[in-house]
């Protein structure tokens, strides 16, 4: 990755960080920089592209960070596609398992001649924009269980636009992808990815969990006052 796509790391930055999370201080969104990169799949327009592709990065920076520095904490890959596409055949691009999440998104959309009879079928995602697939999502190990998910997740979130737009994620796919431990299999992400905002929904047929417009109205800041 260009070095101007990331952050200094700085060892004064982590030791504040660490000892404000040991201090059991809430770390506020402020106190983080993220990073947000894109790339469009085959159209150079933005709101006609087929497929685009974020890289988010958050970093702690605190009360001590330059501009330039700070420590690493979490980051994300999001994706949004293009509702003139079936969601299927653009996630198959990118693994078996977003396909199938592809599957469900289409059936939530109506997607094809027959699809406003489908059981999944949602009425009110006629209106929505484009959705947005949560492809990864992951927490530098050493700062895991200290209580900065939720907010790492949001802001990383807020960067690539997803505000009032569908959300989509399959949980189990970080499961998956690495060694299991007890902050990456399917129980915890399941009920992680439920929590973070009103009206999450889950298909359990299909391990997907969404919402058809993510922090409408402020909701993920209200849940979290909630919990």
């Amino acid at each position: 990755m260009n070095d101007s796509l990331s952050l200094k790391h700085s060892d004064e930055i982590k030791d504040e960080l660490v000892a404000r999370l040991g201090d059991g201080e809430e770390i506020e969104p402020s106190d983080f920089k993220v990073l947000c990169w894109s790339r469009i799949w085959d159209l150079p327009d933005w709101d006609s592209a087929r497929m685009i592709e974020y890289f988010c990065r958050v970093y702690y920076q605190g009360e001590t960070g330059a501009d330039d520095s700070g420590v690493l904490v979490a980051s994300h890959t999001i994706y949004r596609a293009s509702r003139e596409h079936s969601f299927l055949h653009n996630l198959d691009e990118i693994s078996c398992v977003d396909a199938d999440t592809g599957f469900v998104m289409d059936r939530i959309f109506g997607y094809g001649e027959e699809g406003q009879d489908d059981d999944l079928y949602e009425e009110d995602s006629f209106f929505s924009p484009n959705p947005y697939l949560l492809e990864d999502f992951e927490v530098v190990k050493e700062f895991r269980g200290k209580g900065l998910g939720y907010v790492c997740l949001h802001i990383g979130l807020q960067a690539a636009g997803v505000e009032r737009c569908p959300l989509f994620i399959y949980p189990a796919s970080a499961s998956e992808k690495k060694e299991q431990t007890e902050y990456s299999d399917w129980k915890f992400l399941k009920k992680f990815y439920l929590g973070m905002d009103r009206g999450m929904k889950l298909i359990e047929e299909y391990n997907v969990i969404y919402t058809l417009s993510y922090n409408e109205r402020s909701s993920v800041v209200l849940n979290r006052e909630e919990r």
